[in-house]
């Protein structure tokens, strides 16, 4: 669905005796609503937003997806996360090789910081970049 084109509100578009009441009403509503249509109008993004931390990880696990090395990120904001939700898994041994499975991470956090615990989906002993998406209350 397409928005409908923005139209600011004009005090002279209204009766003399409404003019000073139009004048406040409008300097509000114009620069809220113009913000709202900017915003939804394809200009949406998970960084500006969106309740979230979006971090790149170079990652290496086991058979059992336990990480080769301590693996964590940082976040944004020390609010609690909700859950996480890997965008992107780039072997970086070789792009052409894909994860085995849906790439999902797990973990805990402390404070700013997620410690990654286990990741499912990735080819054993081969570093990965994952981006992890986690998703944050506000």
């Amino acid at each position: 669905m397409l928005l409908p084109s923005f139209k600011n509100i004009i005090s002279s578009d209204f009766p003399k005796q409404y003019y000073d009441l139009m004048n406040q009403l409008a300097l509000l509503l114009n620069n809220t609503l113009s913000s709202v249509f900017q915003c939804l109008a394809n200009g949406v993004s998970l960084d500006d937003n969106i309740a979230c931390t979006v971090q790149d990880v170079t990652i290496s696990v086991n058979a059992s997806g336990t990480p080769s090395s301590p693996s964590a990120f940082l976040l944004e904001t020390s609010n609690t996360v909700r859950g996480t939700t890997v965008i992107q898994a780039i072997n970086q041994a070789n792009s052409a090789v894909y994860p085995l499975a849906a790439v999902m991470v797990f973990g805990a956090q402390n404070g700013n910081m997620y410690n990654i615990a286990n990741v499912v989906g990735l080819q054993p002993n081969t570093s990965y970049i994952i981006r992890v998406v986690a998703w944050q209350t506000s």
